[in-house]
């Protein structure tokens, strides 16, 4: 039995956008570590500091567009309405870069009075650097979406890892050359944005070649649907801004609570959270192209259909960041000490209590997705507005009390209030049910953390304590450093074993499930004799579904 199609475009864009996300990780890793070793803590928050203003001034600029397409042109093109689908991207690219032009401007101008209010000088220089940074991402952003409206994964994920790896090789460069400073990080990374930006229209032209007709509207009709998209965009711009509040309001808050001295606690918290990411790595991939594949279902107005799909993305979101999550909890104080060094130790409970989070945040992913393809982004509001509140509410308890590790604790909960809300009405509402084999899934995760945990207290210190390369330049220490993660990554794929030995034993997997693993080794150009092997080895224990 052949994959039906919609879980066949959601197993390829997972492929295409894995490999990448390894990529860009790789870069991530060793970008991190150069600026940990290369940049003062102190730089290092300011640069995430400015980064956290710039995500809240970024929502208004963006109008909701870079959302609003990748919901309407699949919805539309779904219903075979070719002209209003070349329209909205039309509008979407003048409004978006019209206003992310006003935006960037103003920021400028405002940089020394939003400095002066966080009782922090040293961020005026950095935010007037960001204001520009706000141009470049807003024109990416807009190019960006209209790729992944088409379901042009492979183009995007190739934009994402050019960008990834510029950020690492222009930060180096320019450290090298000028020196290291929060405005050099500010700077490298908006280069590595205006590159990617033109390697994504590279690709426009032949992804749009649907747009063939060469359409003439008039204004009523433009007017049309700029009234289509406005309340749509607006919406989403509410809810990007409390997603945002979310994703920032730990950083500012913590700057708020310890004005200047606190840059370096930023510093700390920003780089050990950045490792929490891992955790929704793959499950990032898939959420990526469900969400237009979500919206032409509904445009053709299939909603069992809908719910078929999106049980089968929950359960891979599982499979995918269960493992990751479990390891990263288990050996986050490693991790950051192998990284970043001795001195960014207090951050290691941070990682762990924000990988639970995300984790959390990506089990109410697929539900929230498929509501907001329905364009029931109002409950999707609602729930991020809780969220948002929750969040804030405990940041400004806990903070206090906890420091940074109670900035990752309120992050936490905030994501387990959204995610149990999106299942909520996703239940009331399309009559999704969360599966009973979830809890299972997270069962087995919760093994593996505890094995995890126990090797994790037998072989920390040998493993860190260790020079395994000797000498001073940074070339020694990244080499050092790559050699330690290496090894620390033997006890992921130790944990990766048992897991799947664990779910093969609660008999988790289906038919489908070995269909796709199929294809990912067909994929790598695993020789056609070791495929049968290794999909005895891999479902060992449910033979029935081989």
């Amino acid at each position: 039995m052949e994959l039906d199609e919609e879980t066949a475009m959601i197993a390829k864009g997972a492929i295409w956008t894995n490999v990448t996300n390894i990529l860009v990780k790789l870069s991530g890793f060793v970008y991190t570590v150069i600026i940990a070793r290369m940049a003062t803590q102190a730089d290092v928050g300011l640069f995430y500091f400015g980064m956290g203003i710039f995500g809240m001034i970024g929502i208004f600029t963006d109008l909701g567009l870079t959302q609003s397409v990748i919901r309407y042109i699949p919805y539309h093109l779904g219903k075979n309405e070719h002209e209003i689908a070349q329209r909205i991207a039309t509008i979407t690219v003048v409004f978006g870069t019209v206003f992310g032009i006003i935006g960037g401007l103003a920021s400028f101008l405002l940089a020394d009075a939003i400095a002066a209010y966080f009782q922090n000088p040293p961020l005026a220089p950095v935010l007037k650097f960001f204001a520009i940074n706000l141009v470049v991402v807003q024109a990416y952003s807009i190019a960006n979406s209209l790729l992944i409206a088409m379901k042009k994964i492979k183009e995007t994920t190739i934009a994402t890892t050019v960008q990834g790896f510029l950020k690492l090789a222009v930060t180096f460069v320019l450290i090298i050359s000028i020196g290291s400073s929060a405005q050099v990080l500010t700077m490298a990374f908006t280069l590595s944005y205006l590159f990617a930006a033109f390697v994504i229209l590279y690709y426009m032209k032949s992804a749009y070649a649907w747009a063939k007709y060469k359409v003439f509207a008039t204004p009523a009709e433009y007017a049309k649907s700029l009234a289509e998209l406005v309340p749509f965009g607006i919406t989403m711009v509410c809810i990007s801004t409390f997603y945002t509040i979310m994703g920032y309001t730990d950083r500012i808050m913590i700057g708020y609570f310890y004005g200047e001295p606190g840059n370096a606690l930023i510093g700390i918290y920003s780089l050990a959270i950045s490792l929490a990411g891992l955790a929704g790595i793959f499950a990032s991939s898939i959420y990526g192209i469900f969400y237009p594949l979500v919206s032409e279902l509904v445009g053709k107005n299939d909603i069992n259909k809908v719910n078929r799909t999106s049980s089968t993305a929950l359960k891979w979101v599982m499979f995918s960041s269960v493992p990751t999550t479990a390891y990263l909890c288990a050996f986050a104080l490693p991790i950051i000490r192998v990284l970043y060094g001795g001195s960014y130790e207090p951050g290691y409970l941070s990682l762990v209590l924000f990988s639970i989070g995300v984790f959390a945040s990506y089990l109410g992913m697929v539900q929230r997705t498929a509501l907001a393809g329905m364009r029931l982004v109002k409950i999707e509001l609602i729930s991020v507005i809780t969220g948002a509140a929750v969040n804030v509410g405990l940041n400004f308890a806990f903070i206090p009390m906890y420091g940074i590790s109670g900035a990752a604790l309120s992050s936490m909960i905030s994501f387990f209030v959204m995610s149990g809300l999106n299942q909520y009405y996703a239940r009331k509402i399309f009559g999704f049910h969360f599966p009973s084999s979830a809890w299972k899934n997270i069962m087995a995760g919760i093994i593996v953390f505890l094995l995890l945990q126990g090797i994790e207290m037998l072989v920390i210190d040998q493993i860190t304590a260790i020079r395994i390369i000797t000498g001073e330049t940074l070339a020694f220490a990244l080499s050092d450093k790559v050699i330690k993660v290496g090894i620390l990554s033997v006890f992921f794929f130790v944990g990766l074993g048992l897991y799947g030995a664990l779910l093969n034993i609660m008999k988790l997997f289906e038919r489908e499930d070995v269909q796709v693993f199929e294809k990912v080794l067909q994929k790598a150009y695993v020789p056609r004799q070791l495929v049968g092997l290794a999909k005895r080895i891999a479902f060992f224990n449910q033979k029935e579904i081989l």
